[in-house]
């Protein structure tokens, strides 16, 4: 039995094939099976990524980034998303997620997308059904040069636009069509079309809209055209915030990068500023490529969506300082430095041994924080100089005296008193995410509660600040893709025990093993071979392996 056929709407805008009749059953499937399947293929797609190479950055832009660029704009059910450069459709999907986990009706919300590849724009497509994302127009061809989602003859507008556009790549001007998306043109050539981009999100952005890019640092601080077109989006008013991204995030290229925020509409409090982010220092280091943590994550987006101006790390400039003072250049370091404090030197403790007094004082509030003494790990050697105790004699032995001090171990312990009493109450707040409707709240205003009460209990303490706080929670929620967390949950992965069967992936008793081109023979699964195998001869070994086990007094 099968259903009436159900295509999908918005494949039929895409040109994409229907699927045709849909089986009997689809549309009550599991959500924990379709969150497998998705993870899964989240996961292929990665895992092809990582083998591409430089190519893979062609149609794959790293998760972390992604959901950055989706905390920012903050889509909306009823919205709009549009990605100029759809690639794998990342943006697109993150976007889909966001919503829901807001609490509101993802499947309001119309994704659009174009790409130039059109295996790239297969894999899209392919990437949003097995998402269960319905409501999707992904167009094949060039958007620099020709556009193809339009609306009354004109580039189609829409309330969210986001992208990872290819750097530096060249294009051609006569080729071009709808030319008053630009109001000044890069160089065709030298490998400049970046901010060519951004004119066409922007130009494809509605008034109230907002809009996030991925660019590279050039386009910040070069001169030509280009500089004239970073007067006039100063002069406009319509950059939001430009945030430093850390370097090796993305596929193929050493190219630092960084975040354009666009907003056409910027609140008062906002107006004739722009609200720069130097995140360049705070990232995950891996054996090939840097990722963003959980917590680095949300203090960008914490930052961001209260503007707040912190040492070394962020700061609103004026427009009038940008244009008088830096002639319109937004090079991120001139206007917010995190370039960390020259190392101490001491040239008699290089020639004569010693730890500097200095050295150890300037550390004294860490000590304190832990409220260890100094005098725990050094003893006097001479004025102004000191040594290491007796007890440590080696690297490995400075571990050993923290452990053992009392008033280190007495701090930890009050931290652990302080969560255990913090769980004491949150506990009841997951108790409501189990219930049918979340006990009529949405599941973001439980988790930014349960993050605020967290940094109340342990930011005064003094160990942790309130972003530290803050990454102890999002490292242990998880992702978007995951389960929401529940103790039991938690706590049974922790316990030294076997997994239920009916958390291990299912396995056929048999499998099908052909022989010959004529005959197929249904053997059982046996247990895995031992490091020793059996010895065979001619007379005893048969082309066709027996699903029964050998007999006992069978020669090893």
């Amino acid at each position: 039995m099968v259903a009436t056929p159900q295509p999908y709407p918005a494949m039929k805008d895409s040109g994409v094939p229907c699927l045709g009749e849909v089986p009997e059953g689809w549309e009550v499937l599991k959500v924990r099976e379709a969150r497998a399947l998705t993870r899964e293929n989240e996961y292929l797609t990665k895992y092809f990524a990582d083998s591409a190479g430089k190519k893979g950055g062609e149609f794959y832009s790293p998760a972390e980034v992604v959901r950055l660029l989706v905390q920012i704009t903050k889509p909306l059910a009823g919205n709009t998303v549009y990605d100029p450069t759809v690639g794998s459709g990342g943006f697109l999907i993150q976007s889909h997620q966001y919503v829901e986990e807001q609490g509101q009706n993802a499947n309001d919300l119309a994704l659009y997308g174009q790409d130039s590849n059109g295996t790239v724009w297969s894999i899209c497509n392919m990437n949003l059904i097995l998402h269960n994302i319905t409501r999707f127009t992904i167009e094949n061809g060039d958007t620099l040069e020709d556009p193809l989602l339009l609306e009354n003859g004109q580039v189609r507008k829409f309330d969210r636009v986001l992208a990872n556009p290819p750097f530096s790549q060249n294009y051609s001007r006569a080729s071009v069509k709808y030319s008053n998306r630009f109001r000044e043109w890069c160089p065709e050539t030298g490998k400049k079309a970046d901010l060519m981009f951004v004119q066409h999100m922007l130009a494809s952005l509605k008034p109230g809209g907002r809009m996030a890019t991925v660019m590279p640092h050039g386009v910040l601080f070069r001169g030509g055209k280009e500089k004239l077109i970073r007067e006039l989006f100063i002069e406009d008013d319509c950059i939001e915030a430009i945030i430093s991204l850390p370097p090796g995030l993305f596929y193929g290229t050493g190219i630092p990068a960084c975040v354009l925020v666009c907003h056409k509409q910027k609140p008062d409090a906002l107006r004739d500023q722009i609200l720069f982010i130097n995140a360049d220092r705070e990232y995950g280091e891996g054996k090939a490529q840097n990722k963003l943590r959980p917590e680095d994550i949300e203090k960008i987006d914490f930052v961001f969506s209260h503007k707040r101006e912190l040492a070394k790390y962020s700061r609103l400039v004026s427009k009038a300082e940008i244009a008088d003072e830096h002639d319109y250049n937004l090079n991120i370091r001139r206007y917010v430095d995190n370039t960390p404090d020259p190392e101490p030197e001491d040239v008699q403790a290089h020639l004569l041994g010693g730890i500097p007094q200095a050295e150890i004082d300037a550390l004294a509030s860490q000590f304190d924080q832990f409220g260890v003494s100094a005098g725990r790990l050094f003893q006097p050697e001479r004025p102004g100089y000191c040594a290491f105790v007796e007890a440590i004699d080696r690297k490995a032995a400075i571990k050993d005296v923290l452990e053992a001090d009392a008033a280190l171990a007495q701090t930890l312990a009050h931290h652990h008193e302080v969560l255990a009493s913090w769980w004491t109450g949150a506990r009841d707040d997951f108790a409501l995410l189990e219930n049918a409707h979340n006990g009529e709240r949405k599941t973001p205003d439980v988790r930014q509660q349960l993050i605020s009460s967290l940094k109340q209990k342990l930011t005064p303490l003094g160990v942790l600040d309130e972003f530290k706080a803050a990454g102890v929670f999002v490292n242990w929620w998880p992702s978007s893709s995951s389960p929401r967390p529940t103790p039991s949950r938690r706590w049974r992965r922790a316990l030294p025990r076997s997994r239920p069967s009916w958390t291990r992936p299912w396995k056929p008793p048999w499998t099908w093993r052909p022989t010959s081109p004529r005959k197929t023979t249904r053997t059982r699964r046996s247990p895995p071979p031992s490091s020793r195998k059996p010895s065979r001869t001619p007379s005893t070994t048969s082309r066709t392996r027996s699903a029964t086990p050998p007999p006992e007094n069978a020669t090893p």
